[in-house]
């Protein structure tokens, strides 16, 4: 792929057919189908030349370039039930075409980039909107570890389940980002 509009809107669409329910795009935090859209974008990402990394909640994190204060771009990779196609994957899929234009020779920034997917945004199973985004940037609230879903799941059990873990994200210390 080069980064261009066409492969914006191909990688939307195969994020699109990842679901946990066969007929409408439905992805909820700590679930295997955010895992396997993880899994997609985390190949995406190291496709175009950076490094990748899933945080203890389950963001995928991919850096290209060296040096401390990263730029960071990117969107969220949860949904809510019946969600639209392009809502959160749209800015993760779009930085991932940015960086591929940079690692094939663009203008080099003079910090590193960070592509983020974050894996809650919306709260819609445990009603812990930008879960994802606290998590990276250190501030995470322990009680929403207690949080429980319909299923009648904590959080922090839905985090182990899915390869996490809640302890680490706790421990985490806000990155020092470009301000």
């Amino acid at each position: 792929m080069t980064g261009t509009a066409a492969d914006v809107l191909a990688r939307c669409a195969t994020l699109g057919e990842i679901s946990e329910e066969p007929d409408r795009l439905t992805r909820r935090v700590a679930t295997p189908a955010l895992a396997r859209a993880g899994d997609v974008v985390a190949g995406w990402m190291e496709d175009a030349g950076m490094t990748t990394r899933r945080d203890a909640v389950g963001n995928v994190v991919g850096r290209h370039g060296a040096g401390e204060r990263p730029f960071v771009l990117g969107s969220h990779l949860d949904t809510v039930p019946n969600a639209g196609t392009f809502d959160g994957p749209l800015g993760i899929v779009a930085a991932i075409a940015v960086v591929e234009r940079l690692a094939a020779g663009g203008p080099q920034p003079s910090c590193p980039v960070e592509v983020v997917a974050f894996a809650d945004e919306e709260g819609t199973r445990f009603g812990t909107s930008y879960l994802g985004s606290a998590a990276y940037i250190g501030a995470l609230d322990l009680a929403w570890l207690d949080q429980v879903d319909a299923d009648g799941i904590t959080l922090r059990d839905a985090i182990r389940a899915s390869r996490g873990d809640p302890d680490v994200a706790l421990e985490t210390s806000p990155p020092e980002l470009l301000g």
